[in-house]
């Protein structure tokens, strides 16, 4: 049986027509986290526009906050066409696949487009294995096709829709969409894949941690990015993914410093896939820094973690309502 339509139907058994704060139960700081989470989506829900979009400052209208904010949803146990967010998704849905070029592109706004095409194609993979939409499936193909063709002769991608140079901060956003492309049925040349793993091995540190670039020192956002880069190709138990795991864990978790939300998005997912001790002592911290720091409005403030003060507060709500929604494991990207 398809595994979105099992989270699907897990979803909706939970969650079901009634709004989200009534739904699941566990332990109460995973209940408290839940809470927080409605909120940063009612947040969500009532900021968007009537396009589809949310406005970034630095960035105006991007493709990359409607991705997130759906993913955040679905992340939650809302699924497309069911319960209270029903119209949110939609909208969100037809904002990504209006701005998807003939090309395969998807992008808007001035962010650089190979981030928001990353992300908006992550997400239309997650909504195509729960919908099965004909429109999205053609969208999804012709996005996956523009990233194997843009990957350059390393194996990594770059800020623009080329073949040119690399960095690790795009490559693992291409990776990922890869990879949750194929689990919704979508044929992705396991070249490519094989060909972005040599790329993110190569951006590796002797000491843990990856580079920005390959030969480089480990990076905040880079590190926690090749890490789950690798995981998501099934290279859990690598050497660099180990040491990657250890440096990691021995990072201090600094709230809206430089990089902040970018690097908590992959720390999150990538210490959840490793489990054990590592997700154990990691996400309690992460969680109880998170409680703290919501506004009142449900959203969760930036500070000074520039990049993602200029994408604006929707785009800093959805990371943290993702990763504190993490363990509900809705999103088959979020499965093992």
């Amino acid at each position: 049986m398809n595994r979105y339509f099992l989270a699907a139907l897990f979803a909706l058994a939970l969650a079901g027509p009634v709004p989200a704060q009534s739904g699941f139960r566990t332990s109460d700081p995973l209940e408290s986290a839940l809470r927080a989470v409605d909120r940063g989506l009612d947040y969500l829900y009532t900021t968007q526009t009537d396009d589809g979009g949310w406005v970034s400052p630095g960035y105006g209208k991007t493709t990359a906050v409607p991705a997130l904010a759906a993913l955040a949803f679905m992340a939650r146990g809302h699924v497309p066409g069911q319960g209270p967010y029903a119209d949110c998704l939609e909208r969100a849905t037809a904002y990504l696949l209006a701005n998807a070029a003939d090309n395969g592109l998807i992008a808007s706004g001035t962010a650089p487009p190979m981030y928001q095409h990353g992300l908006a194609t992550l997400a239309l993979a997650e909504l195509y294995g729960m919908t099965r939409r004909p429109d999205i499936r053609q969208r999804l193909e012709a996005a996956v096709g523009l990233i194997v063709r843009t990957q350059n002769d390393a194996g990594g991608w770059r800020y623009q829709p080329v073949k040119a140079d690399a960095d690790m901060s795009v490559t693992v956003m291409q990776i990922v969409a890869l990879k949750a492309a194929m689990n919704a049925g979508i044929k992705v040349p396991q070249s490519s894949i094989a060909l972005g793993v040599k790329y993110v091995k190569a951006s590796a540190c002797k000491k843990g941690g990856f580079g920005y670039t390959p030969g480089a020192g480990p990076g905040i956002g880079a590190s926690p990015a090749g890490t789950l880069a690798l995981q998501m190709c099934g290279e859990y138990d690598a050497p660099e993914v180990l040491a990657g795991l250890e440096y990691q864990a021995k990072q201090p978790i600094q709230y809206g410093g430089s990089m902040f939300f970018y690097a908590t998005y992959y720390a999150a997912q990538g210490m959840n896939q490793a489990g054990g001790i590592y997700w154990l002592d990691w996400m309690p911290k992460m969680r109880a820094i998170l409680l703290s720091k919501q506004a009142a409005d449900g959203s969760w403030p930036a500070e000074n973690d520039s990049s993602a003060k200029s994408a604006g507060l929707p785009f800093s709500t959805a990371i943290a309502s993702l990763v504190l929604a993490i363990d509900c494991h809705y999103l088959p990207i979020y499965q093992r």
